[in-house]
């Protein structure tokens, strides 16, 4: 990718662009009932859609808590219940695994819809190679985020652009490429809620089971910059220590369980 200042100053806003008006459209907060507020923040999925069938994308330790409490998503300031079949992966195996997606009920995507837009299953990136560039975003919902005004939570979101973390970082997390991605935490962010970009991110808490977008660019043939993006991957954890680092993992996993489980025919 070229380097030059002008180029990457001219990339960073299609990005951010592409952050603001698209892929956040995908992306919704989880809630649960609790906290001061009412509800509190329980992670950040990913809407999709394919073969006329709507599904959640997320972590699976974030939708655990179904087992004992409804998981509910803000539409207009009503909370809606997510209900719908679920699959998980089983943390008791495999702790590095952390993936889950739930079939929504028809009336619940209906709502949804109102709101938020299902990603077509052409949006998704199968079996992408991990770059060291600026060339991810992940669009979530840190808990610090959270505030209320009367009865009405509001949650403000948050865009990172960041690069994927060079071969070492993998070796030392003990994490391989064939299963995860590792993106440096330490790159550039920007908060939809006050338009204003930053070189500091915030606590990731709350932002699992979010996307990793990969965002390509090109040049048409009057040589202006073109981006476009794709989901590669969906967010699981964080590490702190030598290396600060967010931990996704491959979304060939999840389609990979919608082909296998669900009988939809995905073809790449």
């Amino acid at each position: 990718m070229d380097t030059s200042q002008d180029y990457i100053k001219q990339f960073d806003q299609f990005a951010f662009e592409f952050g603001k008006e698209q892929i956040f459209k995908h992306t919704c907060q989880l809630l649960t009932k609790g906290g001061k507020y009412g509800y509190k923040p329980l992670g950040t999925c990913v809407l999709m859609t394919v073969d006329n069938k709507y599904f959640l994308l997320t972590a699976s330790h974030v939708t655990k808590i179904l087992e004992t409490q409804f998981i509910y998503i803000n539409v207009n300031s009503k909370f809606v219940i997510v209900s719908g079949l679920l699959r998980d992966t089983d943390l008791s195996k495999d702790k590095k695994i952390d993936l889950s997606y739930i079939q929504l009920e028809t009336q619940v995507a209906e709502v949804l819809s109102q709101t938020y837009n299902f990603l077509n299953i052409d949006k998704i990136g199968h079996s992408h190679e991990p770059k060291n560039s600026h060339q991810y975003i992940v669009v979530g919902y840190p808990e610090i985020n959270v505030s209320t005004e009367g009865k009405t939570v509001y949650s403000g979101a948050n865009i990172l652009l960041l690069a994927g973390a060079k071969n070492e970082v993998y070796d030392f997390y003990k994490f391989n490429k064939e299963a995860h991605f590792l993106l440096g935490f330490a790159g550039r962010g920007f908060d939809l809620e006050t338009s204003k970009k930053s070189d500091k991110l915030g606590d990731p808490y709350g932002m699992s089971g979010c996307g990793l977008w990969h965002i390509s660019a090109s040049f048409d043939i009057e040589k202006k910059l073109v981006c476009d993006y794709m989901l590669v991957g969906i967010m699981i954890g964080f590490r702190k220590g030598k290396y600060h680092v967010l931990i996704g993992n491959r979304i060939e996993y999840l389609i990979d369980a919608l082909i296998n489980l669900e009988g939809i025919k995905i073809t790449y």
